[in-house]
């Protein structure tokens, strides 16, 4: 589910965990993250009682569908033992969601700051090291390749076209190959863009179901399709846009 400020809302399928029934997490929009409820039921039960708030302030049901809210709460409450209404969010058992994000945060950043091809990347793209020296200081970039189309822009006063984005495709190309047949079960990318810090550093974040505009157009359909062909995915994971006859 993604909330009206780009959070995304789902369920956590992380290894140990119940897959017919994951606990529920949130990735903000700003960097922040916390597992909401224990169970969608869990998550279902908190809409009802209104318990969102601050930073989950978009998951509290507006105002004109409390009637629905309240149907919806009463339905909750009559479902038969052993499927409980409301969450039990001071359980022990709760899997420790932000111990692992922090580890997962760690573990990407060196990843990425040790790969190759963002080591060189890095490299060509040094003319545009961010002037200040604060480690969050950063220049972003955004790419996108669907299939034969291929575009690349730095944020700059807006996305503008840069003089290096010729030279970087090829090396743009191999990573999203090298990462397709690192996890070939999520296809290819078609959007991904980038932070380039001061000390060289590219921090990257891959869109798998984002229809990118290329030259102020849609991608094209036909090259998108050629690449799900290559590299298909399961079919729950295709976004409803690249199955448009």
């Amino acid at each position: 589910m993604r909330l009206p400020d780009g959070s995304a809302v789902g369920g956590w399928y992380g290894a140990g965990l119940d897959r017919d029934n994951p606990p529920i997490v949130g990735l903000g929009s700003e960097g922040d993250y916390e597992l909401l409820a224990p169970s969608l039921d869990g998550l279902l039960a908190k809409l009802t009682s209104q318990q969102f708030d601050n930073a989950w302030s978009d998951l509290k049901p507006h105002d004109e569908v409390e009637p629905q809210t309240v149907e919806l709460a009463q339905w909750l409450a009559g479902r038969p033992l052993g499927e409980p209404a409301t969450p039990d969010d001071n359980s022990s058992e709760l899997p420790d969601f932000r111990g692992f994000m922090e580890k997962w945060s760690r573990d990407r950043e060196d990843y990425w700051a040790n790969h190759r091809l963002m080591a060189e990347l890095g490299w060509r793209l040094a003319a545009h090291l961010p002037k200040g020296k604060k480690p969050w200081d950063r220049t972003r970039f955004e790419i996108a390749i669907v299939g034969k189309q291929y575009q690349a822009r730095v944020l700059s006063h807006g996305p503008q076209p840069f003089e290096e984005a010729a030279s970087v495709e090829s090396l743009l190309r191999d990573l999203r190959e090298e990462m397709r047949r690192a996890q070939p079960e999520l296809g290819l990318w078609y959007a991904m863009n980038f932070g380039l810090y001061a000390d060289g550093r590219v921090m990257p974040n891959f869109e798998y179901d984002l229809r990118p505009t290329i030259d102020g157009d849609p991608a094209l359909l036909s090259e998108a399709k050629a690449d799900l062909a290559r590299a298909p995915r399961p079919e729950r994971w295709v976004p409803k846009w690249l199955t448009e006859a």
